[in-house]
């Protein structure tokens, strides 16, 4: 009976230890997981951050081609 119950308590050591590092895995994963959304956040950042900056610059020549329209539609150009 006592050499039944060792056996017993080895086979369950045994599963935990398996399952110890199935867990151990599985948060690696999500390290991973996380880690490499936290690098892919970053990039997007940069990305928007140049897409922001070339919007505002078309934006502001736009601006300035709508403005040399203007005048020359109503024909205020300065004159040489």
């Amino acid at each position: 009976m006592l050499k039944d119950s060792v056996s017993d308590l080895r086979s369950t050591l045994a599963d935990l230890e398996k399952r110890l590092h199935s867990v151990d895995g599985e948060e690696n994963e999500w390290r991973t997981r996380y880690e490499t959304q936290l690098e892919l956040n970053e990039q997007l950042e940069k990305q928007i951050s140049v897409v922001q900056e070339r919007l505002e610059a078309l934006h502001a020549c736009c601006c300035n081609q709508f403005a040399i329209i203007q005048r020359y539609t109503w024909g205020h150009l300065p004159e040489k």
